[in-house]
């Protein structure tokens, strides 16, 4: 028989979409929309939702070879349609992204960033510019300020745009700062939000200052202020004469005497020729020569140093610090080294000197140089600059990193590329990775006895601090069981440095040997840099220290997994900063494993924060109920609910996709290589050590760190799309999107380079999702949230999707068959969906609406013609005391959900309980992630995972209730994060504020008729709702 004909409550049609206004419009501006020149006016606009379409589908099917070039065009027309309804969204990457020039990049990321002159602080070079390192690892600092790995990469030809910042209080300055970047670029706010549409007026996130004042650095700062230095000097008693050296003396007049504390240690005399002031003699010291260092706390008290000594005292600390000279080197140096102490310049002025003014001669000009922390600037001006090549690095703990500026910029990527997990994995570290005995092979307590030295005649040798190679030579020797390893001044170095101890500890023989590890060929700090028109370094301290950190893991009395957390840990902060996306790393450990109640403990208290930890269970955790297994349900159910944080989860390992066809194959230990990127040759036993583990496994998988996606331990990869079939006219269209959306994906795998691409040909994982699920369900069928978890009165609509499963399955078979792919180990899923869904106000993935009309609140510059505009119709606006010159205008706001006609039949997410929660992701799953045939019987499981956030309100329910619906539900489904609910209110503002009906029904009666707004309200219902139905 002919399937039913649907009559849909709202008739849908192929249009080109418009995106929600307010919220929606807001979301693609800041992350998908591009800036076009509109060549009828010659002024700038935004794309539109159409011209999306267009482009993320012709750089999709231009992956295709020429071969297929007809079925590339029918492709792109399909891909456009879709797109442009809003039935079809690729991933957000693809969205922003994707374009023709698209197979010329990688799988891994898609980004625009900054031209090639642009200078950022490095640890390695300095203030370098981009083009001068691209394809470098370097050592950038941080949005923490920490310091941190990232690698600096090119992509393309972009249009540029010139961006002025200024002070906040928009005062006169004659030191605005200019960067020239593209216009997408990743920024922080001074608001706490992240912006890739900066706006003149915005204000920007200032960097982290440097609080620590190293010592040594303020004296220097003294001597170089208000010291003396003597090429000779004469000792009392003896009055012996010393030439040659340069000897250092201070004298401490008046209020100076204060400084003496920071001398303690040094002779201190009060000679008759200082009238009884004290004069402090340091001996042999450079401290009339400016500082080569980069170390930011030894250049933060040099400078606080110098303006004790020479800086002025009328000008407010309070507002910065101020110094004044006539040596020129000595302001490009203060200019140059200040954003490494998180210093800004925010004012240079030069005066002539006059006779009698001061000690310099007449003509020669003083120069003033305010500096400042802390401090937020504004944008004053962006303008077009043309077109050139682009640069960004890539930090992935913080996504962000600081200009030579001193500005705070953001990676532009939204991930990290791929190839980090695994480089992270081969030295002891990384995202994703299972903490099971059996995985972490290395021994930290058969490391060698680590020594690192470094040459006296190096400029960064210490005295008193730092072993020199000599003494090392004289005390270890070269004999047996000495190994000396020269550390490479290259990209590599650092990370070839922490293998080369991990690949000994791992070969446990070298227990008793002792490793010295040379830093003499490292850059040192401050030197020049040959080919880099003598640009300095910073030298191999911060990888130093990092190592003695790391060594103190030998003999901690902890078993190898713990060994592994800490030195995951400890590397993180220097090596391969951790994380190879940008979500958090996942931590993972079986159940059974002797210690798991220490990995559930380990991280309570905000210990090892680097990490989201999960137990992976299996059925007989679940079902057979031993004591172990009691025991460990309760510490886990315990830690979450106590803490607060939902940690640890729980991960069903026996319910994730695992196909091993060829995974023995990667005993070779050559399962993570592309054309941009090969581990060193000396890692493969490690690696295939590793893989012979994971295949001897019962179960190899773990989740992602959002849980939607079933990847290898070892590393893998998989992309993923979404359909809307509330958009699509017919279900025969909703059919056609998501094959389309498989297509498209299968493409991706097959066409684009990346790390895994032996085990993306192995595997060929996608994951078609799906959104607006909700209002699909409620159009087509008139079913809600109730309706659908009752399995026999919603038949028809599990049916339907059952129906879209079988043709992701059918069309992910022929398609590969179609480019010679491996069919894909597993097809569907449903993401969290959080920014795609709100393009056009859906419910996100499986998610039930948060709220059902909220204001949506919206920052802007308190002088914006626009606030009085809002403010005259009567929108609610807001001063923001913490955020100074900014206003925000609340707009009410109601998801389309609550658009559609529901009444009472609407639920939100606070509404449903967790029980109807767990049954509505088992429905899920059995027809959409696992799916049956025509006549009900399940089909083999290619399914991925459901992400999915069930919240609980623990002030109304209890430990007990809430350890017993965990051990009632969790073992039922493949993943589940569970969540205590938080209250928000303590924060000045929302940006979605919840409200009751008759608080949204105030707003909207105090404003005036506005079009634009009640397009997108149900305002009829709304008033039937607060009891004040018309007749």
């Amino acid at each position: 028989m002919p399937e039913e004909v649907l009559t849909p409550k709202r008739r849908m049609k192929f249009i080109n979409r418009k995106l929600e206004t307010g919220m929606g419009m807001a979301v693609a501006r800041r992350t998908y929309l591009r800036r076009l020149l509109d060549k009828q006016t010659g002024r700038e606009r935004w794309e539109s939702w159409e011209e999306v379409a267009d482009r993320v589908a012709r750089g999709n099917t231009g992956l295709l070879d020429k071969k297929f070039a007809k079925h590339a065009k029918e492709e792109y027309a399909l891909m456009k349609k879709h797109i442009s309804n809003g039935s079809m969204l690729m991933s957000g990457r693809h969205l922003q992204h994707g374009d023709e020039s698209q197979k010329e990049r990688n799988m891994e990321v898609f980004t625009n960033c900054f031209d090639k002159n642009t200078k950022f602080l490095t640890q390695e070079y300095g203030a370098v510019s981009f083009g001068e390192v691209e394809g470098k690892t370097v050592t950038v600092k941080a949005r923490d300020g920490e310091w941190r790995t990232a690698k600096v990469k090119g992509f393309g030809t972009q249009k540029l745009y010139k961006i002025t910042f200024g002070p906040v209080n928009n005062a006169q300055s004659n030191n605005n700062l200019e960067v020239i970047a593209t216009k997408n670029h990743r920024w922080f706010l001074k608001n706490g939000s992240v912006t890739e549409d900066l706006q003149v007026g915005d204000i920007i996130e200032p960097a982290k200052a440097h609080l620590d004042l190293d010592t040594e650095g303020i004296r220097h700062g003294l001597i170089y202020g208000d010291g003396t230095g003597h090429k000779s000097r004469n000792d009392y008693p003896g009055r012996i004469h010393s030439q040659g050296r340069q000897y250092n003396s201070i004298r401490l007049c008046g209020d100076d005497k204060n400084y003496l504390k920071y001398f303690k240690e040094f002779t201190v005399t009060y000679p008759p020729h200082a009238n009884g002031d004290p004069v402090v003699y340091l001996g042999q010291k450079d401290w009339k020569d400016l500082p080569f260092t980069k170390d930011p706390s030894y250049i933060a008290g040099f400078i606080h140093g110098w303006w004790l000594a020479d800086g002025s005292k009328t000008y407010p600390t309070t507002k910065g610090i101020e110094i004044s000279t006539a040596n020129t080197p000595a302001v490009e140096w203060l200019k140059e080294h200040a954003p490494f102490a998180g210093y800004i310049v925010t004012g240079f002025s030069e005066h002539q000197r006059k006779e009698g003014d001061g000690s310099y001669p007449h003509g020669e000009k003083l120069v003033s140089v305010r500096l400042a922390q802390n401090k937020p600037r504004k944008v004053l001006a962006i303008k077009e600059f043309g077109e050139d090549q682009v640069f960004c690095v890539e930090e992935p703990i913080t996504t962000g990193f600081v200009l030579a500026n001193g500005l705070l910029t953001g990676n532009c990527s939204t991930a990290t590329s791929t190839y980090i997990l695994f480089y992270l994995l081969m030295n002891g570290s990384g995202v994703g990775r299972p903490y099971d005995d059996d995985m972490c092979v290395v021994n930290w307590d058969n490391m060698p006895n680590v020594r690192c030295v470094i040459a006296e005649e190096h400029p960064d040798f210490a005295w008193g601090v730092d072993e020199s190679v000599r003494d090392a030579e004289h005390k270890y020797g070269h004999g047996d069981g000495i190994h000396w390893f020269e550390v490479p001044d290259s990209r590599e170095g650092w990370a070839q440095a922490i293998e080369k101890i991990e690949v000994m500890a791992f070969e446990k023989k070298y227990k008793d040997d002792m490793l010295i590890l040379d830093f003499s060929k490292v850059r040192a700090k401050g030197q020049p840099i040959r080919g880099m028109q003598n640009r300095p370094s910073s030298g191999p301290k911060p990888i130093m220290n990092a190592i003695a950190k790391l060594a103190t893991i030998k003999g901690a009395n902890m078993s190898p997994w713990k060994q592994a957390m800490f030195a995951d840990h400890y590397t993180a902060e220097c090596v391969l900063v951790g994380g190879a996306r940008r979500s958090a790393r996942i931590a993972t450990k079986n159940w059974t494993d002797p210690e798991i109640f220490d990995f559930i403990n380990i991280k309570r208290g905000g210990f090892l924060w680097s990490a989201n930890n999960s137990v992976a269970v299996d059925d007989k955790f679940w079902k057979q109920r031993t004591k172990h297994a009691h025991k460990v349900l309760a510490a886990i159910t315990k830690a979450s609910y106590e803490d607060g944080t939902g940690e640890p989860g729980f991960i069903n390992q026996h319910k994730l996709v695992q196909n091993d066809d060829g995974y023995d194959d990667y005993q070779d230990g050559h399962y993570a290589e592309s054309k941009k990127y090969t581990p060193m040759k000396h890692t493969y036993k490690m690696l295939s050590l590793l893989a012979r583990n994971a295949a001897s496994k019962v179960y190899s998988q773990i989740p992602n760190p959002c849980g939607e996606i079933s990847l290898n331990m070892l590393g893998g990869y998989c992309v993923i799309g979404d359909v809307v079939p509330f958009y699509a006219p017919t279900l025969d269209d909703a059919e056609e999107a998501f094959r389309a959306t498989t297509r498209a994906l299968i493409r991706v795998n097959t066409y684009m380079d990346s790390l895994y691409n032996r085990e993306v040909k192995r595997t060929n994982r996608i994951g078609v999702g799906m959104t607006g699920i909700h209002e699909f369900a409620w159009n087509m069928y008139g079913y809600s949230f109730h309706d659908l978890i009752d399995e026999e009165k919603s038949q028809d609509f599990w049916n339907t999707l059952a129906r879209f499963k079988r043709a992701v399955v059918d069309e992910a078979e022929q398609y590969s068959k179609k480019l010679g792919m491996n069919v894909p180990h597993t097809n569907t899923t449903i993401k969290p969906s959080g920014t795609i869904s709100k393009l056009f106000a859906l419910t996100e993935g499986a998610h039930l609406p948060s709220m059902r009309e909220y204001i949506r609140w919206v920052q802007y510059r308190s002088d914006d013609p626009q606030v009085k505009k809002y403010k005259a119709k009567g929108y609610p606006v807001k001063e923001l005391r913490s955020y100074s010159g900014s206003t925000a205008v609340g707009f009410p706001t109601q998801p389309l959900i609550c658009r559609l006609g529901m009444g009472g039949k609407l639920v939100t997410a606070a509404e449903a309980k967790p029980e109807e929660q767990y049954k509505w992701l088992m429905l899920l799953e059995k027809y959409w992630i696992v799916g049956v045939d025509a006549h009900g019987k399940p089909l083999e499981d290619t399914g991925n995972q459901v992400s999915y956030t069930l919240k609980y309100d623990p002030t109304r329910v209890t430990y007990k209730e809430y350890a017993d619906m965990v051990d009632k539900y969790q073992g039922l489904i493949k993943c589940c994060s569970v969540m205590p609910q938080q209250d928000a209110t303590a924060y000045e503002y929302q940006p979605e504020q919840p409200v009751t009906i008759s608080e949204f029904m105030r707003v909207i009666n105090e404003i005036e008729k506005d079009e634009n707004l009640f397009e997108d309200i149900d305002y009829e219902h709304l008033k039937c709702d607060s009891g004040a139905c018309p007749i």
